[in-house]
């Protein structure tokens, strides 16, 4: 089967004013959080080395030599899976004919339905963008929310291993990119499954694939999710992004779709903040939620945001469907080779 699987959009949401930074109102704290390593990740550091043909990839790390997951590719990551269960915008380029293009040669179009197009309007924005913001359009918005980059905390292990080749995106694939029941629509939203045996690799140097410096499975990583002037509903959206469900897990970093990047958040540490009562009392304002009583909250704001976005019921079980962990999956996740398709001309298309 292909490594990717399709969100549908669900229904549109509706688009509204975001609550602004020149006041406090609304819901504001701090989250600590832990990324668990299930497979190998790897995010490149900004300089790649090159031999020849084949690149050879060391891993980002900080100052003091720990590997690093940049708080924007975080930010990225977190803010899909917001995107996808809510109904918001589609971040991808539009065309003049206001259909997503993808460029290529020649381009390929799909129609997205109405009400997905990229907000561009700091007083009419969807659920995600009221959160994680947006730049698009003339007058842009920051979002309400910042997170650090996450550092590994403790013992960890790294490896050196040659992967099998990353390809581009293939938008021209109708067959997969293509809405099967409304023709010339997109799909939905894309997502790589996980694949529990670890990174696909090979002995085989090219100029396709790339050797890697990898944490391996069981490294933590620990980062900081700071949120400003949330409302309740955008408050249970974000918390959802985050932890998900018990047996899903996120795809964090690069070589997605050769079984590298699978990991599993959690919140760890809550400060809950009441900005205006910090300033009437030195120390004050300050709530901190630790243990079955955070526990118990991080359950409370799931429950709430099955309630506020029910109308994406099907968007979250494709989320679900994709994205659940199973270590005991002996599923073979990689694209079909041509040897197989003539082998399998009647088979399903995932």
């Amino acid at each position: 089967m292909n490594p990717y699987g399709f969100v549908r959009l669900g229904p549109a949401a509706q688009r509204m004013a975001a609550v602004r930074h020149d006041r406090f109102q609304g819901l504001s704290g701090r989250l600590r959080c832990r990324l668990t390593a299930l497979t190998h990740l790897f995010v490149p550091k900004t300089q790649e080395i090159a031999r020849g043909k084949h690149q050879e990839l060391a891993l980002m790390r900080s100052a003091d030599g720990r590997p690093l997951l940049p708080g924007s590719s975080l930010k990225g990551v977190i803010r899909s899976v917001a995107e996808a269960i809510s109904g918001s915008c589609l971040t991808l380029p539009l065309g003049k004919d206001g259909q997503i293009e993808y460029r290529g040669r020649p381009p390929v179009k799909y129609r997205i339905p109405r009400g997905f197009e990229h907000c561009r309007d700091a007083d009419h924005l969807c659920p995600a963008c009221r959160i994680f913001g947006s730049l698009s359009g003339g007058n842009p918005f920051l979002g309400k929310i910042g997170l650090s980059d996450a550092l590994t905390v403790g013992p960890y292990e790294v490896e050196i291993l040659t992967i099998e080749a990353l390809m581009e995106p293939k938008p021209r694939h109708r067959a997969w990119y293509e809405d099967p029941i409304q023709r010339g629509y997109l799909r939905g939203r894309k997502f790589y499954y996980h694949r529990p045996a670890g990174p696909r690799r090979t002995t085989v140097r090219t100029e396709y694939n790339k050797t890697i410096e990898a944490v391996k499975p069981g490294a933590v990583f620990e980062f900081e999710v700071d949120y400003t002037n949330l409302t309740e509903a955008e408050l249970a959206l974000l918390i959802f992004a985050l932890v998900l469900e018990p047996d899903m897990a996120h795809k964090v970093g690069m070589g997605k779709p050769v079984g590298l990047g699978s990991a599993r958040i959690e919140i760890v540490g809550w400060e809950r903040i009441d900005r205006q009562a910090r300033y009437r009392q030195w120390g004050g304002g300050v709530t901190r939620l630790e243990g079955g009583d955070l526990n118990a909250e991080i359950e409370r704001w799931r429950n709430r945001y099955y309630q506020e976005y029910s109308k994406w019921e099907e968007s979250l079980a494709d989320l679900r469907r994709i994205w659940r962990w199973d270590p005991a999956s002996t599923v073979e996740i990689r694209y079909p080779g041509l040897d197989w398709f003539r082998r399998n001309p009647n088979a399903p298309i995932e």
